[in-house]
């Protein structure tokens, strides 16, 4: 960590909404997302007033 509390090590830097670059790269980029087609078991959880809402498959 530099002295100024950036750290260096690989894309972990962070920006100014205070999420690292990597961080902001999943969030704009997600990967393994989507359906399982006849999945052995589904799971939801969050919170649908707010549009929180989670399939687990």
């Amino acid at each position: 960590m530099q002295e100024d509390g950036n750290m260096e090590e690989g894309n972990i830097r962070p920006t100014g909404s205070g999420y690292s670059k990597k961080a902001l790269e999943y969030f704009k980029h997600p990967k393994f997302v989507g359906e399982i087609n006849n999945p052995d078991g589904i799971g939801k959880v969050g919170n649908p007033v707010c549009g929180d809402v989670m399939h687990i498959y």
